[in-house]
């Protein structure tokens, strides 16, 4: 299986299954990268789509790149490519016997406009807009009339129609694989609103850079707990347990923020988005609520509003560490990058 973390047909999802099949022990090949949903035509992914059809369907005893194929069968089952660009290979290859297991799930308060705030006991608050707020990620895959400034490498947030929260400068590289879990304490005006949980980093020279996005419609919260991790929430979707929004007692809606995988490096900044859903995020589009309302998270001790991330201790190869090992803008695909509007 070749996996892009911003495919903008399939998203991301699909390393869910990945799981299951371990679970199933249930030999398998991945190889999983950032980029869109045409990234697995792209040269490294097809030359190992290559060698498992060697090992395969050819039955090769050496398959052709050298490798016998008792040495290919003991390779690990999942290898991860890190900041690829549209027609380059990935700058490092980690690779993993198996997928679910390769993070720890590291919890972090949202609060006051900070990740780890200072202070507990706040409340944010801003306009469900069903316009969204945050733009189109890719217009190239919907066409010209897109590509405008309606990106969300052009696009500025509109005041009030977000809430934002931001992390101290990160003192060490920490690579984070899988997925997040934003674990909202919400009230609203409306018994619905439509979640939008955008994940960027923030260079030291004020680039931001998009990550990745989740959503959820509130009113489906509403968690299947056995098959719910701490990284990844799971809603049942059953017309029974719809449940509305209340004004004043704090209900918890998780967002899965889809799998991807992404190094924040020394003195960059983790950045949370919290907004109405871009009516077209990618190729999909998104039939929303279009209540105007007012919400509202909460960060209390008995309300702690989270975001959840997948940290790892994969090393970042020496040379590529640091700002000074940051990618050149435009050349790690689908990993837009913008000034940061709340400079």
């Amino acid at each position: 299986q070749a996996l892009s973390w911003q495919d903008e047909q399939l998203m991301s999802r699909n390393t869910h299954f990945l799981a299951t099949l371990d679970e199933l022990g249930v030999p398998y090949r991945a190889v999983l990268s950032n980029g869109d949903h045409g990234t697995y035509r792209e040269g490294p992914q097809m030359a190992e789509l290559d060698r498992f059809l060697e090992a395969h369907v050819e039955q090769r005893p050496t398959l052709r790149d050298g490798t016998a194929l008792a040495s290919y069968l003991l390779e690990p089952a999942v290898s991860v490519f890190w900041e690829q660009g549209e027609t380059t290979a990935p700058r490092w290859i980690t690779q993993l016997n198996r997928w679910g297991q390769q993070a720890d799930a590291v919890h972090h308060i949202i609060g006051d406009g900070q990740i780890d705030p200072e202070l507990i006991g706040t409340t944010t608050s801003y306009l469900h807009n069903a316009a969204g707020s945050q733009g189109i990620a890719d217009g190239t895959t919907i066409g010209a009339d897109y590509q405008t400034v309606t990106t969300w490498d052009a696009y500025s947030p509109p005041p009030g129609t977000y809430a934002a929260f931001t992390s101290r400068p990160y003192t060490d590289d920490v690579a984070l694989l899988g997925s997040a879990s934003a674990d909202l304490w919400i009230t609203a005006t409306a018994p619905n609103v439509d979640l939008q949980v955008t994940l960027t980093e923030v260079r030291e020279d004020g680039t931001e850079v998009f990550i990745n996005q989740g959503w959820l419609r509130a009113s489906q919260r509403q968690l299947d707990r056995a098959r719910s991790t701490a990284l990844t929430p799971v809603h049942t979707h059953r017309a029974a347990d719809v449940a509305d929004l209340s004004v004043t007692e704090p209900s918890l809606a998780r967002v899965e923020v889809l799998p991807f995988g992404h190094v924040i490096r020394e003195g960059s900044r983790l950045r949370v988005w919290v907004e109405a859903p871009t009516v077209v995020p990618q190729l999909q589009g998104f039939q929303l609520d279009p209540t105007p309302a007012q919400v509202t998270i909460h960060t209390t001790a008995e309300h702690p509003s989270s975001i959840v991330l997948p940290a790892t201790t994969l090393d970042v190869p020496a040379e590529l560490a640091g700002q000074a090992g940051q990618w050149d803008c435009g050349t790690s695909q689908r990993n837009h990058c913008r000034p940061d509007p709340l400079a």
